[in-house]
């Protein structure tokens, strides 16, 4: 009798815990309905968004005629959240409206019974389906509503969407530059559908007006560690200007994954970031690329640029390069680290107005002054220099015209190295420039004690330097003897075009006297009249100048024997110039010319200038008798 009651007490008490557990399973079933929302899969709970950025608008880049250079536009990368494709508590509405809509009578129904029908239906469609079901009706439905609107073929995305779906993909993007006209006509199918998984991310766009115009000027912009940074040019140097500052939103979703705005819900709205008005005339780059484009189809060379100046306050006007890049599509990026105007290379005779302007300038030297050069080959103990041809006595000027390299190191001697190397400091080719367009390469210079290399320094080798040193000592005697520093940013402005801040013109020291800027200026137009710049003239105007011709300097080589770097370094009108222009060309070749810079680089310079003289309005100066009108044969050096 004991052992009974004692197997019934077993009996009852499993029959009580039992009962617990299915009165305490309905508790939680009744809690969960009535206060708990309805269930989602575990990938929608987690992605709950605290923040979400708002990208900030760059400023505008602007010609110094208010010409739109670059600027942001604002472009929607569309999102598909795949989890939500095969969730029947999200998918069953927009089926449900995709099924009731193509009724004829559809249109007639009261709200009221539509929301009815809605609810059924969607409830009815998709109980008992499999995920793999629910997901390819619902992606038929989205590729048929929104193909058309993204330029697919409905089949086509469908296809997209299973394949992403069978890959294990979660979210599936269209990256491009959808516009805001593009996403409001899907935000309206969106709601009217009922479609569900389906976001936008806002993202800005550089655009860039002028394409290729000036590329390696204006740089580029691309998002690096998610921040957008200028890589080069004026987007790097003005980057903390454009750059804006990013805003905030902070989103949740509702018990159906679906993003929503509450109470909750906080924004920081983002700041535009400033406009930036250059230098850069895009009239004269238009010209500057014509001139050099000219050169490149008839000498293939391997690079080659022009660099435009206004003398009296440094303002960079035009820099055009080639090959040439376009920020729109990065064509051309790849020479970024072969930019000629930031690589230093020996200058040939262009600098040999550092040695006969500084002699000039201390009185040692005078320009009727008559120089022995030897019969083209001057010797002095163990040092030798040459000429291309034989020259017996010059004249200071003919010094210039001829560009003999003898008589520019006697007149080198006669200043003495001390004041040859003030002279170069005061030029500005012992230092950086620091135009802010990219890195330049280090100034080299050889060792002045030694007189060979004091000897070839005076007539450009030995000495490294870049156009712009070539661009701003030149300017220099165009402006009375002022060496500027090179502007390329103007102003900047504000949202409203009110300017901001100025940058102003900077004098960065006194090289030489007026008289002996003058003086050489005289000189320099009897090169382009009498001597080795004759192709540089443009008709009806004094032009003054000066070629250069180097031989380039090769690893493991030394100096090429038929690979040179030649220029032209020249200013129009010769009596008060209106600009400074410097021509280099790189590793030109020509089978009938030969290679120099009179017969390379000043032709670039003479098709640039007779476009600048009637764009600039300029007055002729010079009688049809003068020389410089003059048919001229072709110069050398």
């Amino acid at each position: 009798m004991a052992k009974e009651q004692t197997i019934l007490k077993i009996k009852l008490s499993f029959l009580a815990f039992f009962l617990l557990l299915i009165v305490g399973a309905l508790g939680v079933r009744i809690v969960k309905l009535q206060w708990i929302p309805l269930a989602v899969p575990l990938e929608v709970k987690e992605r709950k968004l605290d923040r979400v950025m708002i990208p900030a608008k760059r400023g505008n880049l602007l010609s110094r005629h208010d010409e739109l250079l670059a600027q942001d536009l604002e472009n929607y990368t569309m999102t598909f959240d795949l989890v939500h494709f095969q969730d029947e508590k999200l998918v069953g509405l927009p089926l449900a409206y995709d099924l009731l809509s193509s009724k004829e009578t559809w249109e007639d129904l009261e709200d009221s019974l539509k929301k009815k029908q809605l609810r059924f239906w969607s409830k009815t469609l998709v109980d008992g389906k499999s995920n793999d079901l629910l997901y390819r009706n619902y992606a038929d439905k989205l590729a048929k509503v929104l193909g058309p609107l993204l330029g697919k073929q409905a089949d086509e995305f469908y296809q997209e969407l299973v394949n992403s779906y069978e890959s294990g993909r979660k979210v599936y993007f269209i990256k491009g530059k959808m516009a805001y006209d593009q996403k409001a006509e899907i935000d309206h199918l969106i709601k009217q559908h009922h479609l569900v998984g389906v976001d936008f991310k806002a993202e800005m766009h550089r655009v860039y007006a002028q394409d290729e115009l000036g590329g390696y000027c204006i740089g580029l912009v691309r998002t690096l560690k998610n921040k957008r940074t200028g890589l080069f040019g004026v987007e790097k140097l003005a980057n903390d200007w454009l750059n804006g500052k990013e805003g905030w939103i902070t989103k949740n979703r509702d018990h159906m994954g679906r993003i929503v705005l509450d109470s909750e819900s906080e924004i920081q709205q983002p700041e535009q970031g400033k406009h930036l008005r250059l230098t850069i005339d895009t009239h004269i780059q238009g010209f500057a690329e014509e001139a050099l484009s000219e050169a490149v189809e008839e000498f293939n060379p391997d690079r080659g640029a022009v660099l435009v100046v206004d003398p009296y306050n440094g303002d960079i006007l035009a820099l055009a390069h080639y090959p040439s890049f376009n920020p729109n599509t990065g064509k051309g990026i790849e020479g970024l680290w072969q930019n000629i105007l930031m690589e230093g290379f020996d200058p040939g005779s262009t600098i040999k107005v550092v040695a006969t302007s500084g002699a000039l300038d201390q009185g040692v030297v005078q320009r009727d002054d008559i120089f022995d050069c030897a019969g083209g080959h001057y010797r002095e103990g163990r040092l030798s220099v040459k000429d291309y041809k034989a020259f017996y006595e010059l004249t200071f000027d003919e010094v210039l015209e001829k560009s003999s390299n003898i008589g520019t190191y006697l007149i080198a001697k006669e200043l003495g190295k001390d004041k040859f190397k003030d002279y170069l400091n005061r030029y500005g080719y012992l230092s950086p420039v620091n135009s802010g367009l990219g890195s330049e390469r280090k100034v080299l210079m050889a060792d002045l004690n030694n007189p060979t290399d004091f000897s070839r320094m005076s007539f450009g080798y030995s000495l490294i330097v870049t156009p712009f040193h070539t661009a701003m000592a030149y300017a220099a005697i165009a402006n009375g003897g002022k060496l500027m520093k090179p502007r390329l940013m103007d102003e900047i402005l504000d949202d409203n075009g009110e300017v901001i801040h100025t940058f102003e013109p900077v004098i960065k020291n006194t090289v030489m006297q007026p008289q002996t800027a003058k003086a050489m200026r005289e000189a320099l137009a009897g090169v382009v009249a009498n001597g080795t710049g004759k192709n540089a003239q443009v008709f009806d105007f004094k032009i003054a100048g000066k070629t250069g011709t180097a031989r380039k300097h090769e690893a493991k080589v030394g100096y090429s024997e038929d690979h040179y770097m030649v220029s032209f370094a020249g200013m129009m009108p010769a009596e008060n110039p209106a600009f400074v222009a410097v021509v280099v060309i790189d590793n030109p070749t020509h089978e009938e010319i030969k290679i120099g810079g009179g017969s390379v680089a000043a032709p670039v310079f003479k098709s640039f200038g007779e476009k600048m003289a009637s764009y600039l309005g300029l007055i002729p100066a010079l009688s049809p008798s003068d020389p410089q009108n003059d048919q001229q044969k072709e110069g050398e050096n």
